[in-house]
């Protein structure tokens, strides 16, 4: 909004057309003119409605956020829709059944402040003493023991999109890989780890991540937090085998591959993607999209100069390279 180029009208045009927004929804702001500011609040009031909760009822939270804290453990982000939490309660996971005494809870102001309870429609921090992330899964309810209740829809476990090994450098170096690894997941709940073995890179760790940004940040941080010096090898993606016994298994390497010829079917993940692209750009778009497995893109030109393409990629073709070769187009 500041700068003399800014054309905030075709951006907000361009908004509109590629994401459905509607232009009474649009407020033009400049935090560093004061611009607009005065109409965020009444906006964020005007639409976002105001939560529904149940004072009387059983106590009931959503979880919906987690970190690790040195001194006091993992320290969870409630959201209180029923009922009221105290200190000294116990709690239960809807997911795993385990049960929990809260230790501290209170709001974050930003910091935390504790408060000796949380109230229906309020957010705050609850302190139960659990010793990994893994505990706290993000869209999991807590309630009372005593009084059962039903658990918020929706809440699916992480699973891992993208694998790859990770190996030391030197093999010698292997357990500090492990402790430097462990400490990561106290923050990093959604990698799953696993020990392998291989004849040329030898001991190292399978590892499953949500996607290849998630699988980069993990591994710059072992490298730059703990000097971990690694060899990667390139990612894969998991693939849902049925055997002609009808077993049905999962596998994330080319190594755990079955024998063909107990192979009945095979099927990888999909992604389905929406390329924006200016409409100069398009032919060599096209062309990418072309080659082998053509995903036969679905072209919807909009009002503005940008074309939205709609297509669906098998994940191992959606990878680093791909996107490397669209951004080259420029």
């Amino acid at each position: 909004m500041d700068l003399p180029g800014a054309e905030p009208e075709r951006v907000a045009e361009q908004l509109c057309n590629t994401f459905g927004f509607l232009p009474h929804e649009m407020i033009y702001i400049s935090a560093k003119s004061g611009l607009g500011c005065e109409a965020v609040l009444p906006a964020v009031a005007r639409e976002i409605s105001a939560p529904v909760v149940q004072a009387a009822e059983p106590p009931r939270a959503l979880l919906f956020d987690c970190w690790y804290d040195e001194y006091r453990g993992v320290i969870c982000l409630f959201k209180c829709v029923d009922g009221t939490f105290k200190k000294g309660d116990t709690i239960v996971s809807a997911a795993s059944g385990q049960k929990y005494s809260i230790g501290e809870l209170g709001v974050m102001h930003p910091e935390c402040v504790e408060t000796s309870h949380l109230g229906p429609g309020q957010v705050g921090y609850v302190v139960t003493g659990m010793k990994s992330t893994r505990e706290a899964r993000v869209g999991d309810t807590f309630s009372d023991p005593l009084q059962p209740v039903e658990a918020f829809p929706g809440f699916k476990p992480a699973l891992p999109m993208a694998y790859a090994g990770l190996y030391p450098v030197d093999s010698s170096e292997f357990p500090q890989l492990d402790k430097a690894i462990q400490r990561l997941l106290l923050n990093d709940a959604s990698v799953q780890i696993q020990r392998e073995h291989s004849d040329s890179l030898g001991l190292g760790f399978r590892c499953g991540f949500l996607g290849l940004l998630h699988m980069d940040v993990f591994h710059q941080r072992l490298e730059q937090d703990f000097g971990a010096e690694l060899i990667t090898t390139s990612p894969t993606v998991p693939n849902l085998i049925k055997l002609k016994n009808g077993e049905e298994i999962i596998v994330s390497s080319a190594a755990a591959f079955p024998d063909l010829t107990t192979v009945d079917e095979m099927f990888e993940p999909v992604v389905k993607a929406t390329v924006v692209t200016p409409a100069e750009y398009l032919g060599g778009v096209i062309g990418l999209l072309q080659e082998p497995p053509n995903p036969n893109p679905n072209c919807n030109p909009n009002s503005d100069p940008n074309l939205k393409l709609k297509l669906s990629l098998d994940c191992s073709s959606a990878g680093e390279a791909w996107c490397a070769r669209l951004h080259r187009l420029h």
